[in-house]
């Protein structure tokens, strides 16, 4: 595997050149999707309004809006075409290709990235079991579905062939990436990919398979933002210049937009596991990250992607990342969703007190978090569905993945507003 040494760096679009040109080619941005939590800090931007996608359609004036958001599915897609909007979305099939696990290692060699070896099985049977293990010829493996998403529920560990017959068993006739096991620190690194260049964002801490908070070993978990200096320079600048490289690959097949990579960080380098072709959970937090640094957030980048060609110049984010946090909490239960914290801002005294809607994460003072529901009370959820995200303006985890005093007593107070009412399905 090729180790990127190049020197590359964080970059972004300064805010009062961003917000110029926001006003002049998307006055009205809408951000389509059940919460305001990946777009959460950006009211700063000139037009910006939440449209609850299972809510009637908001009034809409002036310009048309542009409308973009977690997936462009049929409701977004419908509801552009009501509201004459323009769909700052990439395209389904480029979405699916760049997602698609059993390409990665194709693409990754177009981009000179370093991935892990693997083995990619069509329709999978479980009578390959054997011949795909001894291809690989590793002591352990981490097998993927092609369409494998944030609940992690499509990656198993594999350490023998036994349980690899169990895992194609239940996947026959499916994709399935096979790739040799490889220890490091699991990292992500944010980018938008534009019409002319590729904005690079900073690099968090990712949290997976942590068991205080999923009962899956793949799920993510969560990201703690941390400062390039909080890494060996070789592995900072590994990190940017893979994210620019697949990013530039990415915008000559014609996608636009955000995306981001999962990561681990080998020694000096880095290794890509996947490739997320959309808006990723830690952008609510790099929102915070940019405008604290004076940069236009991403999804602001997303909206001038679709709506301009016209070329500017990005400059270097020079700040240190703030030390933000966010955890996942999952259900760990199948059952019915009878009560769960209601989005806000939360004060933590003897237990937790909601205290007022959701504010700027980078405005909270001490003992003060962001809590954004995943799901809805009286509604069904298996163990492996999201409940909640936990976001506090400190660190919530060390480089190991051990959870902060602070994040612990957090998840104590709101597990008193979180009730499931258990089920045996």
């Amino acid at each position: 595997m090729t180790t990127i040494v190049t020197r590359v760096g964080p970059a972004g679009l300064p805010l009062d050149r961003g917000l110029a040109l926001l006003r002049e080619h998307t006055p009205h941005i809408c951000w389509f999707a059940r919460s305001m939590f990946l777009c959460a800090g950006c009211d700063v931007l000139p037009g910006l309004r939440f449209q609850p996608e299972n809510a009637d359609d908001l009034p809409t004036a002036g310009a048309p809006p542009v409308v973009l958001g977690f997936r462009a599915g049929p409701a977004m897609h419908q509801w552009a075409q009501r509201n004459n909007a323009t769909l700052a979305m990439p395209a389904a099939e480029l979405t699916r290709h760049a997602g698609d696990k059993t390409q990665l290692p194709a693409l990754a060699a177009t981009a000179s990235v370093a991935v892990p070896r693997a083995v990619i099985a069509r329709q999978v049977d479980e009578r390959a079991a054997d011949a795909l293990w001894r291809e690989l010829g590793a002591p352990a493996a981490v097998a993927q579905l092609a369409e494998n998403d944030l609940t992690g529920t499509g990656t198993r560990l594999i350490t023998g062939v036994a349980e690899l017959v169990a895992c194609l068993r239940e996947w026959a006739g499916r994709d399935v990436k096979l790739a040799e096991y490889v220890d490091g620190t699991p990292l992500t690194v944010s980018g938008v990919v534009l019409s002319h260049t590729v904005a690079v964002s900073g690099i968090s801490y990712q949290l997976v398979g942590h068991p205080r908070l999923t009962p899956v070993w793949g799920a993510h978990c969560g990201n703690q933002l941390l400062p390039e200096s909080a890494l060996p320079q070789s592995v900072a600048a590994a990190s940017y210049e893979a994210c620019r490289r697949i990013g530039e690959v990415l915008r000559e097949s014609g996608f636009r937009g955000m995306f981001g990579l999962d990561m681990l960080a080998t020694g000096s380098g880095v290794v890509v596991l996947e490739i997320n072709p959309r808006v990723q959970s830690v952008t609510s937090l790099r929102n915070a990250a940019d405008l604290a640094a004076g940069m236009l957030p991403a999804p602001a980048l997303q909206a001038l992607a679709f709506t301009t060609t016209q070329p500017f110049a990005l400059a270097p984010i020079h700040l240190p990342s703030p030390a933000y946090g966010q955890l996942v909490m999952y259900a760990h239960t199948n059952g019915r969703v009878t009560t769960l914290p209601a989005t806000g801002t939360y004060e933590l005294d003897q237990g937790c007190t909601r205290i007022g809607p959701a504010a700027p994460l980078g405005s909270l003072p001490a003992h003060h978090a962001l809590v954004w529901p995943m799901a809805t009370a009286g509604t069904d959820v298996q163990g492996t569905d999201p409940l909640y995200v936990l976001q506090i303006p400190i660190p919530v985890a060390d480089p190991s993945g051990a959870l902060t005093p602070e994040a612990v007593r957090w998840l104590a107070a709101l597990e008193y507003f979180t009730r499931i009412e258990r089920s045996d399905r």
